[in-house]
């Protein structure tokens, strides 16, 4: 697990190991991650608990931010931990990355859509 972990943060640091991102490739590598983690369990749970939405209703905006940025700032120091800079720079490109990158590219547009069918349903029920 700690392997594909490992590698898909890798696809993302190529792409964002390049120009101005260079600096901060690994950071944005991360946080891409996270998010793309993020999509797929609200959008799963969207369908599976429909009403899970309502449950997280805050007295301000101000508090909804500060728990959601609270998970990923959570979500993004455990996978520091797990994975660090250097590992990433140390793995070898295979000679199948740029298969692997097209197929990480068809994973995120298939999440979104996922994510935009679960949000449409809930607002159809």
């Amino acid at each position: 697990m700690k392997l594909k972990l490992k590698y898909i943060i890798y696809l993302f640091f190529c792409f964002y190991n390049k120009g101005i991102n260079k600096q901060i490739a690994f950071i944005k590598s991360v946080l891409c991650f996270m998010f793309l983690v993020f999509i797929n369990i609200t959008s799963l749970i969207l369908f599976i608990i429909p009403n899970f939405l309502q449950s997280f209703h805050f007295s301000s905006k101000g508090y909804s931010y500060l728990f959601f940025i609270s998970l990923f700032g959570i979500g993004y120091f455990l996978i520091n931990k797990m994975v660090s800079e250097e590992e990433i720079k140390a793995i070898s490109p295979n000679k199948n990355v740029r298969l692997h990158r097209w197929v990480l590219f068809f994973y995120i547009v298939l999440s979104i859509i996922f994510m935009t069918t679960a949000l449409i349903s809930l607002r159809h029920q």
